[in-house]
């Protein structure tokens, strides 16, 4: 099992494009870290923007404050060249999916109760 290091914005910013997507994901589900910080000095994954950045995340749950949730797509390929907005639209697809498929989970969970 892969151990994951506990980190934090200061180490997000001098550490820039260091941490694996596994990593990232393991820090936002952990610790809120400041995610216009998060999108200017890490390599993303349109996966990670979809659920967990843009807007505050899938959620509006993420980031340390509220700037944070004013994130938007635009902001997202100013700084993540690698992606297109058609990444993050299917992205978006994949994410909804899974919520729906965690919704229909907890309502059999329900049902066999």
């Amino acid at each position: 099992m892969e151990q994951f290091l506990d980190i934090t914005d200061k180490d997000i910013k001098n550490n820039p494009y260091a941490y694996s997507e596994e990593q990232l994901i393991y820090t936002l589900e952990t610790y809120i870290p400041s995610l216009r910080l998060l999108n200017r000095c890490q390599k993303l994954s349109a996966y990670i923007c979809a659920k967990y950045v843009i807007f505050g995340g899938i959620n509006e749950d993420n980031g340390d404050c509220v700037e944070d949730t004013y994130l938007a797509t635009g902001d997202i390929l100013n700084y993540q060249k690698h992606l297109t907005e058609e990444d993050i639209n299917n992205a978006y697809i994949i994410v909804n999916r899974e919520l729906e498929e965690q919704k229909e989970m907890k309502k059999n969970d329900f049902n066999v109760l």
